[in-house]
């Protein structure tokens, strides 16, 4: 796209292509004469993916297309890859690689489903298995939108944790994180069939975070301590449908 056209500009261009479903990951390269540092930090903040001031030869516009879509196919990689592994994992990079776990301090959330074992029984392995992917992007999704860490789950439990650095901020995001969880869960129940009641445990405090495994085999970017005992513990003593946090989190 151009940066100065009739009607649309380049800059209002961008903004509405964001705001399109399906195609607010699309690669914009912006070709202008203009060359202030200001529009560069412009081009920056909308998250174009090249800008290109003219004139320009074919060569150079050919390699800013290839950075462009190999910057597309990395995002779409690291995008599949947080299916699969931790976000810090992913952020930390060759931090995660190291042998040497680190102690930080975290707030810590459980939720566990009750009964799941009976529940299991009475359905099939595929309507179990599609009942908890319904559950697991509902519950996932809040729990993202409060900036937690999904670090694993387990059968029918999520362990997540919250590790920005700041303590007051971590806590008041897992505590609503939980309260969120547990509304939602209503609603949840009421569109399907089967129900579904849910324990929460919230801890603070520090805990070892890093590679736990087999070097040669299978590795875990993972978190383990007393304080994620606790948190486990905190959680298959809160009520069914509630949340039990520690005084530490409190």
């Amino acid at each position: 796209t151009d940066y100065d056209m009739p009607v649309m500009d380049g800059w209002k261009f961008c903004m509405e292509l964001r705001n399109i479903k399906g195609a607010e990951d699309i690669p914009v390269i912006m070709v202008t004469s203009r060359d202030s540092e200001s529009d560069k930090k412009r081009a920056q903040l909308l998250g174009l993916s090249g800008y290109l001031n003219k004139p320009f030869t074919k060569d150079t516009l050919k390699k800013v297309i290839k950075d462009a879509l190999v910057e597309v196919n990395d995002k779409k990689e690291k995008k599949e890859l947080l299916k699969y592994v931790s976000k810090d994992v992913i952020q930390t990079g060759s931090d995660a690689q190291s042998d040497k776990p680190q102690e930080r301090f975290a707030t810590m959330l459980f939720s566990d489903i009750c009964s799941f074992t009976p529940l299991c029984e009475r359905l099939t392995p595929n309507d179990v298995v599609e009942l908890l992917n319904k559950y697991f992007d509902l519950m996932i999704d809040i729990l993202q939108s409060n900036k937690a860490i999904v670090d694993k789950l387990i059968g029918d439990a999520i362990v997540a944790r919250f590790v920005s650095g700041n303590r007051t901020e971590d806590a008041l995001n897992a505590a609503k994180a939980s309260h969120q969880m547990l509304d939602a869960l209503k609603i949840f129940n009421t569109e399907n069939k089967e129900q579904i009641h849910i324990r929460v445990g919230i801890n603070s405090g520090y805990v070892t975070i890093g590679n736990i495994g087999s070097k040669k085999h299978r590795l875990d970017y993972t978190m383990i301590g007393d304080n994620v005992n606790t948190t486990q513990r905190l959680e298959s003593c809160a009520p069914k449908d509630g949340c039990l946090i520690s005084s530490s989190t409190y």
